[in-house]
């Protein structure tokens, strides 16, 4: 899915889809970190994992607790420090 859904929206799909295996998800931005670990948080059987672009926090480690059969996951980040402006 992308640029798709909110925390509601995908709060809903976990619950529904708790034999989830797989899931893939790519500039989700109306969906927030923490909704994503919830949702995310209700698919223990979930076994792999690819996130693109979208999310600057997440709680891994939750994720990991949540997700015991995960044996893939990938988290593609753009860099954008060419782009912000850090003052010291």
């Amino acid at each position: 899915m992308v640029h798709f859904g909110n925390d509601s929206l995908y709060s809903y799909i976990a619950q529904r889809s708790s034999n989830l295996r797989c899931l893939r998800l790519a500039m989700c931005y109306p969906l927030t970190g923490n909704g994503f670990v919830s949702a995310v948080m209700k698919l223990s059987f979930l076994e792999e994992l690819d996130i693109s672009q979208g999310y600057t926090q997440l709680d891994l480690k939750a994720i990991g607790h949540s997700c015991p059969l995960l044996k893939t996951f990938k988290l593609n980040r753009p860099s954008f420090s060419r782009f912000v402006k850090y003052d010291a």
